[in-house]
C-alpha cells in the first residue's frame, strides 16, 4: 500500500456505506461516470450513457474522462457535460474542486484506477456510489452495492452494465457509440485525398503496450500476401506518432505503392473517420480495433495476453473474428512484459484465413 493510499484512507468514513439492492433514483439529480483511462474503456462505457439517459431523461448524465481521449467522446449527445481528469495524484485535487462545486448524487465507477477512483467519488460528496465488478477492489466497502465478480466469460461492457441494475435497468444493449463529426471526414479526406475514396485495408501496427503488439516481421509477411491476394485493395498502416518510423519500415519491406503509412498523421477524430472507411481493420486489442468496430467496419482482432471473450465486440459477431492463442506465461505481466512471444504464436496463415472469411 503506498503513501497516498494509506493517507487517503484516512480521509473516508471508517464504517463504509451502506449496501443496497436498489438506489432511490428519485433522491438523484445529477450523477457522474467515471471512465478515464484508455479509449477501449471509454468506449465499452458509452452504453451506460444511453441506457441513463433513455430511463431518466430528466436527469443531468455527466462524464469524468482522459483528457488523452475525451475529444471524440464529448459530442455525446447522452452528456449533459464532462469532466477531465487523467487519473493522477497531481490532478486529483482539482478534479475533486470540480465534483463538489457540481453536487454530485450519484457516482457510476465504469472504469478508473485506484486508489483513486474511490476517495474521489466519497469526497466529492456523493449520495451514492456503484461499482461492478468490484469484489477484488480494496476501497469496495465505499461502494453502495455488495462485492460482485469479474466473470472469465463475460464481456468488459457487460461488467460495467451490471451497475444498471441497482437502478432499477434490467434491459440493455451492450453496442458502444461514437458520434462522428463532418469535420473528422474532411480532415480525413483532405489529409488523404489521393486514396481516401479507394478500397482499403488497415493494418493497426501499434498497441497500448508491447505485450499485445504483432511482430513486424508478421505484419510484412501479411502485407505482402493480402496485396498478392486483393489486388483491388490499399493496405493502410494505422498508429500513433510513436509508431511511425516502425510502420514506415514495414511498409518498405512490404514494398510496392499501394502501402500506405498514416501512423501519427491525423488527429483521433480523423482516425475515427478513416476507421469508418476501411472496409477490414487487422489489430492487436488496442484502441482502434474498439473504434473500428463501433463504426461497423469489419475487424479481425488478434489477442494473446489480454481475453477475446472479455475485449473483442460482443456485438455482430459476424463480422469481428478473434484469433487467439492463450498465454503461455503462468505468471504474466501485461504492462511490463516487453517480449511478447506470445503474441508470436499467431500465425499470418490464420489471419488469411479470417481476412478470406470477411472479405472472400
Amino acid at each position: 500500500m503506498g503513501i497516498f493510499e494509506r493517507g487517503i484512507k484516512l480521509l473516508l468514513p471508517k464504517e463504509g456505506l451502506p449496501k443496497l439492492s436498489k438506489i432511490p433514483m428519485e433522491e438523484v439529480k445529477r450523477v457522474v461516470v467515471f471512465s478515464n483511462t484508455n479509449i477501449g474503456n471509454t468506449l465499452f462505457s458509452t452504453p451506460i450513457f444511453r441506457e441513463l439517459k433513455k430511463n431518466y431523461p430528466e436527469k443531468e448524465i455527466y462524464a469524468l474522462l482522459n483528457p488523452a481521449n475525451a475529444s471524440i467522446f464529448q459530442n455525446n449527445p447522452h452528456l449533459t457535460g464532462i469532466f477531465l481528469y487523467p487519473g493522477t495524484k497531481g490532478e486529483f485535487g482539482k478534479a475533486l474542486h470540480q465534483l463538489r462545486n457540481l453536487g454530485v448524487d450519484l457516482i457510476i465507477i465504469a472504469h478508473s484506477n485506484e486508489p483513486e477512483a474511490t476517495p474521489l467519488a466519497v469526497l466529492s460528496g456523493a449520495k451514492y456510489i456503484l461499482q461492478t465488478p468490484n469484489k477484488n477492489n480494496p476501497f469496495n466497502r465505499w461502494h453502495n452495492n455488495p462485492p460482485t465478480t469479474c466473470f472469465p466469460c463475460k464481456h468488459e461492457t457487460l461488467h460495467q452494465l451490471e451497475s444498471l441494475k441497482y437502478l432499477g435497468i434490467e434491459h440493455f444493449s451492450c453496442h458502444p457509440e461514437i458520434f462522428i463529426e463532418q469535420c473528422w471526414r474532411r480532415e480525413g479526406e483532405k489529409k488523404l485525398r489521393s486514396i481516401w475514396e479507394r478500397r482499403l485495408i488497415g493494418l493497426q501496427i501499434g498497441a497500448s503496450t508491447p505485450s499485445k503488439k504483432w511482430y513486424p516481421q508478421r505484419w510484412v509477411e501479411l502485407g505482402k500476401a493480402l496485396l498478392k491476394r486483393y489486388p483491388e485493395y490499399l493496405l493502410i498502416l494505422t498508429g500513433s506518432m510513436t509508431d511511425r518510423e516502425e510502420a514506415r519500415e514495414i511498409a518498405r519491406q512490404i514494398g510496392g505503392n499501394r502501402v500506405v503509412n498514416v501512423a501519427g498523421l491525423l488527429s483521433l477524430g480523423g482516425a475515427v473517420a478513416l476507421l469508418e472507411r476501411l472496409e477490414l481493420l487487422i489489430s492487436p486489442d488496442t484502441g482502434p480495433l474498439h473504434l473500428a468496430a463501433t463504426v461497423g467496419t469489419k475487424t479481425i482482432g488478434l489477442f494473446s495476453p489480454t481475453s477475446p471473450t472479455l475485449n473483442n465486440p460482443c456485438w455482430d459477431r459476424n463480422i469481428h473474428l478473434p484469433i487467439f492463442h492463450p498465454r503461455p506465461c503462468p505468471k504474466c505481466s501485461i504492462k511490463e512484459c516487453q517480449s511478447p512471444f506470445c503474441m508470436g504464436q499467431i500465425q499470418v496463415e490464420e489471419v488469411l484465413h479470417a481476412t478470406q472469411l470477411l472479405l472472400g
